[in-house]
């Protein structure tokens, strides 16, 4: 699971940092509540949560490819389809993975429902909605999907090209094709949808376009 060995300490030091800076934001502007606490708590788990479930997408793309060719995604030794060296056959990993990609994905959704329930409910009380929470959220995803989607497509070309032109039995490239086909359009939408607030952010209201023209 290539998406999860980046993301890991990546949103661990995402979160960390991510509360470090709110600290500092918060320290002589805004009272730090238990609200504060709570909100970024849920943001971060539904960070958490929206990773797990692109995690379990790239999973269930991993095990398409697999279908078309189960030496894309899965390296068997000739002889362990049998369950010869001791190893799982390819349909053993075919299940393994669809079972984790159901649980990434099914728990994924259930952690952003019910924080994304638990943020707004914060929202309405005092300091439960601060700008660098609320925002911040949009960057955070913005970051680890664009992370995990990246390097993911850099080891994915290389396995790929490795796979056919060097002809090796050692270079499945499924994990991450997955990883790189969920993530990086993940990264893209995000991205546009940034940029479509910024453009709103700042552009000049109706009233004073009228008094320039």
């Amino acid at each position: 699971m290539f998406a999860i060995a980046v993301l890991a300490p990546g949103l661990l030091l995402g979160a960390i940092a991510w509360g470090v800076v709110g600290v500092l934001r918060q320290r002589g502007r805004e009272e730090f509540t238990q609200a504060t606490a709570a909100a970024l708590y849920a943001q971060v788990m539904v960070v958490t949560g929206v990773l797990a479930t692109l995690a379990g997408a790239g999973l269930l793309v991993k095990l398409l490819l697999s279908l078309i060719d189960p030496a894309y995604s899965y390296y068997v030794p000739e002889g362990a389809t049998a369950g010869g060296f001791g190893l799982p056959t390819v349909h053993d990993q075919q299940a393994q993975d669809l079972i984790m990609a159901a649980m990434l994905a099914g728990i994924g959704l259930l952690v952003v429902g019910g924080h994304a329930l638990l943020a707004r409910f914060v929202a309405g009380l005092r300091g439960g909605a601060p700008a660098w929470i609320v925002h911040g959220t949009s960057v955070v995803l913005i970051v680890l999907t664009g992370l995990a989607g990246f390097l993911s497509l850099i080891f994915a070309g290389y396995s790929t090209l490795v796979h056919f032109l060097v002809n090796s039995q050692n270079s499945a490239f499924g994990d991450p094709a997955g990883s790189a086909v969920v993530f990086v359009p993940a990264w893209i939408v995000l991205m546009a949808v940034l940029v479509r607030r910024l453009r709103r952010a700042t552009a000049p209201p109706p009233s004073v376009m009228a008094v320039t023209e």
